[in-house]
């Protein structure tokens, strides 16, 4: 590596992070592909996700719609459409309720398995069942009004499944306390991002 006006050897660390930042498409796990076949993608949850997303069903089958999104290629199913599309639960997400402001006493404990979109529903469901409601007058009718907006919880667990390290094993976690609601997901951030920052 040059360095001013001298010549000096790389640092391992150093090489595997200009490779990995040179390469960083190629190497992304969503791009990578699997093992799984057609068979084992959910064609009735492919449709579903289709019409959800306002596309149009092509008559030429699954390989077809999967090539459109870019979910496969080369014959091979790519790991964004097993984690979107599997029928064997290819995602966890692990969710508690806590006493008080730390985790010493457990109320409630669950484990979902399922694809991403199923979770992203069940963490929000389980969040909106365990928070404090509140409740508005609206005119003559009652509105309740969970204490965290729905849509930013939602914003949360979506970006805690879209931003996960998922080469890491350890699952998407979702803590509720009595003061806070804490959503976490493996990995790290960004290369030169910082929690300060």
């Amino acid at each position: 590596m040059r360095v001013a006006d001298e010549d000096r050897q790389m640092s391992a660390k150093t090489l595997e992070k200009l490779i990995l930042s040179k390469n960083r498409d190629a190497l992304r796990f969503d791009t990578q592909p699997t093992a799984l076949k057609l068979r084992d993608l959910d064609a009735k949850r492919i449709r579903l996700f289709v019409g959800q997303a306002g596309l149009s069903w092509d008559n030429e089958g699954v390989q077809n719609v999967l090539e459109k999104l870019g979910v496969f290629k080369e014959g091979s199913v790519l790991q964004s459409a097993a984690l979107f599309f599997a029928k064997a639960p290819p995602a966890q997400l692990r969710c508690a309720v806590f006493a008080g402001t730390t985790s010493a006493t457990i109320l409630d404990q669950h484990d979902f398995e399922g694809t991403i979109l199923d979770l992203i529903e069940e963490a929000q469901k389980y969040i909106l069942k365990n928070i404090r409601i509140g409740m508005r007058l609206n005119g003559l009718r009652r509105e309740d009004v969970p204490e965290i907006a729905p849509e930013a919880l939602r914003e949360a667990v979506i970006n805690a499944f879209c931003h996960r390290d998922w080469r890491d094993p350890e699952s998407v976690r979702v803590a509720i306390y009595a003061d806070r609601v804490e959503i976490r997901n493996p990995g790290s951030l960004p290369e030169g991002l910082t929690v300060e920052r």
